[in-house]
């Protein structure tokens, strides 16, 4: 797994909280205090063996001349460790993508162009997710959260961690998380209780013209879901024709 794997596959889509907010605890006890927070979460998510969750997504697109537009989608991804994930994702305008992983093939399918791409890939879902990203340069938002070691995929490059404070997302009480590395400045609210689990994330690319952000709402997690075997199986559709993985060039691979 690489450095801040979690953020950096959303880059093919101001200030982390106000000066009060950062103040209110020294920086060694708030930071130590944020990474114990994210660690527990972390932790949590990485022992649940099966879960299903639900997230809205948003990202920004700086154009040409400095106009910042916003765009969005919908994930529902199901996992079963160590060696299942099937993932639909929704564009807000319509379009439609469906990832199957069943432990021995990966498959992406493009609902609305009827096409897929296969990549047999026997092993975990850390090896076949480190294959896509790493490799072909798919983009997965959140379906990181599969990883084993979730904690070393978020905290790997953090530089500086703020606790900010209690805050609620959606009704439910969380602990607001502030993080910063090079490139990037995130935020993370985390549920409160024997669940810590992660409610809300935005991420700021700093070095990016018009500083974009990435925020997505993980509004219903299902930590015991009931899904056939079958779910995590492309089964071809009718008229579907395969087309092949291109790996991304060095080049490529360093681009947002």
């Amino acid at each position: 797994m690489r450095p801040a794997r979690l953020f950096s596959v959303v880059l093919l889509l101001a200030g982390l909280a106000s000066g009060s907010a950062v103040a209110a605890a020294e920086p060694e006890d708030s930071g130590a205090r944020a990474l114990s927070i994210l660690k527990k979460s972390a932790d949590f998510v990485s022992n649940v063996k099966h879960f299903r969750l639900h997230a809205e997504l948003a990202y920004d697109a700086v154009q040409g001349d400095g106009e910042t537009l916003e765009f969005g989608a919908t994930r529902m991804i199901t996992v079963r460790r160590p060696d299942r994930i099937y993932a639909e994702g929704q564009r807000r305008d319509g379009h439609k993508t469906r990832l199957y992983f069943n432990g021995q093939e990966a498959t992406l399918y493009d609902v609305d162009q009827n096409v897929y791409a296969a990549a047999r890939i026997p092993g975990t879902l850390d090896t076949m997710l480190d294959y896509l990203i790493d490799r072909i340069g798919v983009p997965a938002p959140l379906a990181d959260l599969s990883y084993s070691d979730l904690y070393t995929v978020m905290s790997e490059k953090i530089e500086t961690g703020f606790h900010i404070g209690p805050s609620t997302i959606s009704g439910v009480a969380c602990q607001h998380l502030a993080f910063q590395y090079t490139d990037a400045d995130w935020q993370i609210w985390i549920e409160d209780g024997d669940q810590p689990l992660p409610r809300r994330i935005v991420i700021t690319y700093k070095t990016f013209p018009g500083s974009p952000q990435f925020r997505a709402n993980l509004i219903d997690w299902d930590l015991a879901p009931k899904v056939p075997d079958s779910l995590f199986v492309f089964e071809r559709p009718a008229g579907a024709q395969q087309i092949p993985f291109v790996a991304r060039t060095k080049f490529e691979a360093e681009r947002p």
